[in-house]
């Protein structure tokens, strides 16, 4: 997975989540972290099609990378959460 995707996704794909929150606000907090992993799996997917890596294994890869990494900023966010507002 190319590096500025590795970065973009944990601060994009949250405030993408938190804007559809805001604007569909019958959507349960619950939902932010599945909601989170699926748009940075999105991208990764994306990216690997986009990409000249046409395997199944490079695709496997890119779309797990990016859940993973898209779940970290959710797991930064909570630790930031509850270390600054004493959750």
């Amino acid at each position: 997975m190319e590096g500025i995707l590795i970065t973009l996704i944990p601060l994009g794909v949250p405030l993408v989540v938190a804007a559809i929150k805001r604007l569909l606000t019958q959507v349960p907090s619950k939902w932010i972290p599945i909601l989170t992993g699926l748009g940075g799996a999105v991208i990764g997917l994306a990216n690997a099609v986009a990409s000249t890596n046409f395997s199944l294994e490079g695709w496997t890869q890119d779309t797990l990378s990016g859940a993973i990494v898209a779940l970290a900023g959710v797991g930064i966010h909570q630790i930031y959460k509850q270390r600054v507002k004493g959750e």
